[in-house]
């Protein structure tokens, strides 16, 4: 049976143990929190391959829903949520509690593992208005 042309290979793989023998680690600066490193005698594949593993497994804090009660914006309430969920949100790590971590039980949430905010704008004139 051929495979699809889109599969890989065991030739185009990444072979992971030879690369480990020549991967160098240099650290280049660790200070509150950030780790900035240099890889070096990898492929790029393998680099991605760890980026994406490395992004995969690092809890962000994001909004999830927005409810809307009167917009009379042009923008719909759907562009509006998703520009709303591209907002990167930071935190101390020791004020927030992942929710499937958080001993309440409830589904939803409370104060140590979720976040709620009420936003009540109205635009006066034509301008653009910072909230």
């Amino acid at each position: 049976m051929a495979l699809p042309s889109n599969t890989y290979n065991q030739a185009s793989q990444i072979n992971a143990q030879n690369d480990a023998v020549r991967l160098e680690l240099n650290i280049i600066s660790l200070k509150d929190g950030d780790l900035v490193f240099r890889i070096s005698g990898v492929t790029p594949a393998f680099v991605n391959s760890l980026r994406r593993t490395i992004l995969c497994d690092v809890p962000i804090l994001a909004i999830h829903e927005v409810m809307f009660f009167e917009n009379e914006s042009p923008m719909h309430d759907e562009i509006v949520a998703h520009r709303l969920g591209l907002i990167p949100l930071t935190t101390p790590p020791n004020k927030y509690v992942l929710p499937e971590l958080c001993d309440c039980g409830s589904e939803l949430g409370c104060a140590k593992c979720r976040v709620s905010l009420l936003l009540d704008v109205t635009g006066t004139d034509s301008r653009s208005t910072t909230v």
